[in-house]
Parts: C-alpha cells; structure tokens; sequence
C-alpha cells in the first residue's frame, strides 16, 4: 500500500544516514584501537566523547526513537503493514525493531561505558575530518526527523507514482 511504500522510502533514507554514521564510528574506534575485538574496547566515551555523542545520535535514529528520522519512517512502516491486515509481519517487524534496540544499546554500553580493557593502549578522539563527518551524520539524522515532512512529501510522489 502507499503508506507502507512511503514508509519504505522514507526507512531507506534515514537507515542509509544514521547507519552511515554507526559504520564511521566504528571505523574511528577500529582506527584508535587498532581492533575489531570488542572485548578489548571499554570507557571510551571519556576519550572520545565526540564519538560517544554521534554514535548515539545514529543509534536512536536506527532505534526508531522520536523524534530522530528512523522513528518516522518506522512509524509509517507499522502503519502501513496494520493497513495490510499482515499480522505475522507486524510481530516480525516489532520483534526486530526491539532486538535492534537490545543490540545498539549493549554495543554502546560494552564500549563506551564498559570498564575499559586492561591492555588497552592509550587513545584519543578520531581525527577531525572524522569526527565531524560522523557528527554531521548524527545530526542530520536528527534534523531529518524534525523536518521529515520534507521528504515524506517527496516520497508521497513517488509513491503515489509506483
């Protein structure tokens, strides 16, 4: 249905921003650490704060929490799958949205607020250039949320096109 494709477009838009923006902060993180090993990660907020910050901004918007763009988009998305009748993938939907939320939130916990790992080496913030890309990233996946009505009018033309 139109909502649900509307929903779907706007989804993709803010997914692509707010994962964008996880995937730099991981790549800052590996940069510092000169790891993918989680276990060795831990009380990094406190040496990259400007990190910490854009990767929480991303986080809630992947979350689906307001007033962040993935929360409009997944709005629209429940709506138009309860516009469906499709129950079965209502419960899919909803179960995924809540492990999303486990997922994000014990990543953000184990490496920012974790105790940090005994051989960790020292580290400080990504360079610049990193730091605000990722910032940018996570602002904008605020920003789209309050003015998601731009893009939503936008994929409502697509939309009512397909």
């Amino acid at each position: 249905n139109e909502i649900g494709l509307v929903g779907g477009l706007l989804y993709i838009l803010a997914h692509s921003v707010a994962k964008g923006g996880l995937f730099l902060c991981a790549g800052i993180v590996e940069h510092a650490l000169h790891t993918k090993d989680i276990r060795k990660m831990g009380g990094l907020a406190k040496t990259m704060p400007v990190t910490a910050i854009a990767f929480m901004l991303c986080a809630f918007s992947v979350m689906g929490i307001p007033p962040f763009s993935g929360f409009f988009a997944k709005y629209l998305v429940i709506e138009g799958i309860l516009a469906s009748d499709n129950v079965v993938l209502g419960i899919l939907f909803i179960v995924g949205a809540v492990m999303t939320i486990m997922y994000l939130m014990r990543l953000f916990v184990k490496v920012f607020l974790g105790p940090p790992a005994e051989d960790a080496p020292p580290v400080k913030e990504g360079t610049p250039v990193m730091v605000i890309s990722v910032l940018i990233l996570g602002l904008a996946s605020l920003l789209l949320g309050m003015i998601m009505f731009l893009p939503s009018q936008l994929a409502t033309m697509v939309g009512g096109v397909l």
